[in-house]
């Protein structure tokens, strides 16, 4: 795993944007901390019965705790710890990322950046 060396500093910063994307939504991109590393955030959800932001949703079904398998057609490299297997997320999680991703432009912004060989947090 990539260590990116994170000083008090870039974890402040990284907050602020998480804080700023409530107010942005889907979500917010910051290159102005460091050239080399493009930092993605998004709106986390504003409580346990926010059915409006999605995130608690549990429109994907799965386990007790809305536990479902990686959609690999999204993300392919995630896979769970210790094994070769799909990672499992919060089903609602996904759900609303992939919201994210068909209704913004997060796919152009990530690729331009990849092909950039600019870093992604």
């Amino acid at each position: 795993m990539e260590n990116l060396n994170l000083r008090a500093d870039a974890v402040k910063h990284t907050c602020s944007l998480s804080i700023r994307a409530h107010s942005s939504p889907p979500f917010v991109l910051d290159g102005a901390f460091d050239p080399s590393l493009a930092i993605f955030a998004f709106a986390g959800s504003s409580g346990p019965n926010s059915d409006d932001d999605g995130w608690f949703s549990g429109e994907e079904g799965g386990s007790l705790f809305g536990e479902v398998e990686i959609d690999s057609s999204i993300c392919p490299s995630l896979r769970g710890v210790g094994s070769d297997e799909a990672a499992s997320v919060y089903g609602a999680f996904q759900s609303r990322f992939k919201r994210i991703l068909n209704d913004s432009s997060l796919e152009h912004e990530v690729l331009f950046r990849i092909r950039s060989s600019i870093r992604l947090c």
